[in-house]
């Protein structure tokens, strides 16, 4: 048994100083818990090898607002390096963290500080906080209970099918480029199973020849024989048993900026439905990121991206389309509301990565149920069930 959360929170107040460099010891003290050990072969028990250790079930990735008494992780953005681990003092982003005073990288010092500060004190980036430390389950922190599952129909009653809707499925995965991901294939892995999907940072020149050997009519990002720059990021996917590609076109959104971005651009593709001939619009984006350095720079390529997504979903709109958008939005905010110039709007999300769902003219979307499923990447692969149904 460790300390509860309540518990770690008087522990870790009561700490002023710490030997410079060992967060992941004074954090898992603060719960009183065991070592993780040295899990990476890197003689250092650091916070590398305690994220590693809390099992998949207990870790919250992405949530900046983590609850009173939680452990955090941040990883070091070269890929390099062990990594930091701090807690929570109260359920609003207030962290306590060895080596920091009042937002500003002091060695040696335990203080406050929020997650934003240390990303940028300590040059990390914000994985996520667990409901474990050292794998050990934290009293005060246990995963809500599931509710009670809804009761089976009679076997023998067959239920109404609406013939006018259509079933399947939709994803999104951002496949990691820097640094590049070693297992390539079995992210991939986790899109099986879908009729439509989306994927980010198709960067790398071996990434698009996996794509094309798994996908040869994956649409966005060249052809098998000449496969496009790494400004062709943002391929589309489809179960050609299921879909017929009409057509296919890339909207630059931004043009790159050095230490901010490559020059990307969005994809966008319309679909035909084999059976029941219904159309259907997708477009995949990846938006810039917000943190970091040259504020003013990344609110303009923001801007651009927002300027050319709607554009581009408003051309299919004025076609009576309906439109799923994939993307890894790098914002949590949903840019197109509950309702989007008069057409509704659903919206499945994990964290920064979001399918939004917007009415065409004579079809309308309804979201069935969605998953995410964990894989070797920085990303979940996000998917939906949805049906189309003809108003």
């Amino acid at each position: 048994m460790v300390r509860s959360n309540e518990e770690a929170v008087v522990a870790m107040m009561k700490q002023t100083r710490n030997d410079p460099g060992t967060c992941q010891r004074e954090t898992r003290g603060w719960f009183d818990a065991p070592s993780a050990g040295d899990r990476d072969g890197d003689k250092d028990a650091d916070a590398n090898d305690g994220w590693a250790s809390e099992p998949k079930w207990a870790r919250v990735y992405g949530d900046r607002t983590p609850p009173k008494g939680a452990p955090l992780y941040f990883k070091n953005k070269s890929g390099r390096g062990f990594g930091h681990r701090c807690g929570t003092r109260n359920s609003v982003g207030g962290c306590r963290s060895t080596d920091m005073s009042n937002g500003v990288y002091r060695p040696g010092i335990t203080g406050n500080a929020t997650i934003s500060q240390i990303e940028a004190q300590m040059g990390l980036e914000y994985v996520g906080w667990s409901r474990t430390i050292s794998g050990i389950p934290i009293p005060g922190l246990e995963a809500p209970s599931k509710p009670k599952p809804t009761p089976k129909p009679p076997t023998n009653v067959t239920p109404p099918v609406n013939k006018n809707s259509i079933i399947f499925r939709i994803g999104t995965l951002n496949l990691q480029s820097l640094p590049p991901q070693k297992s390539l294939t079995k992210s991939l892995a986790t899109l099986s199973g879908l009729q439509l999907w989306g994927m980010q940072e198709a960067d790398l020149k071996r990434y698009k020849q996996e794509l094309f050997k798994k996908w040869p009519h994956v649409v966005g990002i060249g052809t098998a024989a000449r496969p496009a720059n790494n400004t062709y990021s943002c391929p589309v996917g489809y179960a050609k048993g299921t879909f017929s590609l009409d057509r296919a076109s890339a909207h630059k959104i931004y043009d790159g900026e050095s230490g901010i971005s490559l020059t990307r651009r969005l994809e966008s593709a319309v679909f035909t439905h084999n059976s029941s001939k219904y159309k259907v619009a997708m477009v995949n984006l990846h938006s810039v990121l917000m943190k970091g350095s040259n504020q003013a720079k990344r609110k303009e390529m923001k801007a651009e991206t927002k300027k050319v997504t709607f554009a581009t979903v408003d051309r299919h709109l004025a076609k009576g389309l309906p439109v799923a958008v994939t993307a890894d939005a790098n914002d949590t905010a949903n840019w197109f509301g509950t309702t989007y110039k008069g057409h509704k709007v659903r919206r499945v999300k994990n964290g920064i990565d979001q399918i939004v769902l917007i009415d065409g003219d004579h079809h309308k979307w309804d979201v069935l149920s969605e998953r995410v499923i964990d894989n070797p990447g920085d990303h979940h692969t996000l998917r939906t069930k949805v049906s189309l149904t003809a108003k």
